[in-house]
């Protein structure tokens, strides 16, 4: 450290520092700044968030380091364009793995309030194209997230976006995101409706009435890197194991809502293929394991379920489930 509120970083001499963060071993972890940084890193220039007083501005670091000293993140004081793995973008938020490759990219990074809506910073974004593996969407992003090599691992879509993503199955409408193994090939997407899927002749309807939705890296209907079904969420699909002496249904439940204690919705159960096993969470949690090789699977659709509360009326589809 030099002066008061000056530092040498791996980065360069950081000037006009406040709110910072130091460790025990006297690094500095995080800071703000009241005057303008420039950072050079990796072939890219970066400006560093000094200015404040914009409604949609976060209060939070600028600029973030690893343990090592290495540069975590920066929040950039206005968006700017960027050269990342695939092609140019503009960012405002950026992070960083301990390489110095890029981890995450926020096209924009504003704070929703009751004085910037969801509405005005979507305004800001533009659609991205972007191709993956087999995929080329194009979407408006909320952030994407890269494997250290530089392919993608996912991409969160701004509320109310849908892309069409080619399965094994069939071309999927998607909402929220959807993430991929590094070799391009898709793991995870969150459909936008129910989805009729066939397994080991049994006949599924995958949907999560209550998709995470915050980011594209865990989804609700995911593939084995070989394009076989690995996992699902279902609010109309019941599971039914029979052996020679015993038979067992597990079936979507109604519960009161969380969301309003005068309502009842359905809540999914999760469905694992397992290599010769089926793994169920059920509507409480509760976790189940059959094996495949004493239990004879089986399912029923609970036609019922279809018609009950959602949790967000605008992604019903009853309508076009086509059940």
């Amino acid at each position: 450290m030099l002066k008061d509120k000056e530092f040498y970083t791996e980065i360069g001499l950081l000037t006009g520092v406040v709110g910072e963060r130091i460790d025990k071993d006297g690094i500095l972890r995080s800071c703000m700044f009241k005057s303008r940084n420039k950072i050079s890193h990796h072939g890219e220039i970066y400006i560093p968030k000094y200015e404040s007083g914009d409604v949609r501005t976060r209060y939070r670091d600028a600029v973030s380091f690893y343990k090592s000293g290495k540069l975590k993140s920066l929040y950039l004081n206005e968006r700017q364009e960027i050269d990342c793995p695939v092609g140019k973008m503009k960012a405002e938020f950026v992070s960083f793995y301990e390489s110095g490759r890029y981890l995450r990219i926020f096209p924009v990074y504003g704070q929703i309030n009751g004085y910037w809506s969801e509405r005005e910073e979507a305004e800001l974004l533009t659609s991205y194209s972007i191709e993956i593996g087999e995929q080329k969407i194009e979407a408006k992003i909320s952030c994407i997230v890269f494997y250290e090599s530089g392919a993608v691992k996912s991409l969160t879509l701004w509320p109310g976006e849908n892309v069409d993503i080619k399965t094994p199955y069939s071309k999927i409408k998607v909402r929220f995101g959807i993430s991929f193994y590094e070799s391009g090939a898709v793991e995870s997407i969150e459909p936008e409706n129910p989805v009729h899927l066939t397994y080991d002749a049994c006949s599924f309807f995958a949907y999560d009435n209550h998709p995470l939705g915050i980011h594209g890296e865990k989804n609700s209907l995911s593939f084995y890197e070989n394009g076989t079904l690995k996992a699902l969420k279902t609010t109309i699909t019941a599971v039914v194991l029979t052996s020679e002496k015993e038979e067992i249904r597990i079936a979507p439940e109604q519960k009161i809502s969380q969301t309003d204690i005068d309502a009842m919705e359905v809540y999914p159960i999760n469905i694992e293929f397992l290599n010769q096993s089926v793994r169920i969470t059920d509507s409480s949690g509760y976790i189940h394991e059959y094996s495949l090789l004493q239990f004879k699977m089986g399912t029923e659709q609970v036609i019922e379920n279809l018609y009950q509360k959602c949790g967000d009326c605008s992604n019903c589809s009853k309508c076009s489930t086509g059940i």
